[in-house]
């Protein structure tokens, strides 16, 4: 499931709502900046943080389609 959020506090809240909750995974990177920034907790998961790893790779190497502007 991916999960968007307007701001870093709701993204924030809507993580940890996802983990404690259910048995969700997370991965945490931010957008906009030249490269994707990873966003992990002192408190996540080894996993987590390989998928936000794994995540930023995918992104950094995505081209974007010359039809999007």
């Amino acid at each position: 499931m991916s999960g968007a959020a307007s701001d870093i506090e709701s993204g924030n809240m809507l993580a940890k709502q996802l983990s404690y909750l259910s048995p969700a995974q997370s991965a945490g990177i931010v957008m906009g900046a030249r490269v994707p920034i990873m966003l992990t907790s002192r408190s996540d998961p080894e996993a987590s943080r390989l998928a936000s790893c794994t995540l930023a790779i995918l992104v950094s190497q995505h081209t974007p389609s010359k039809y999007v502007r």
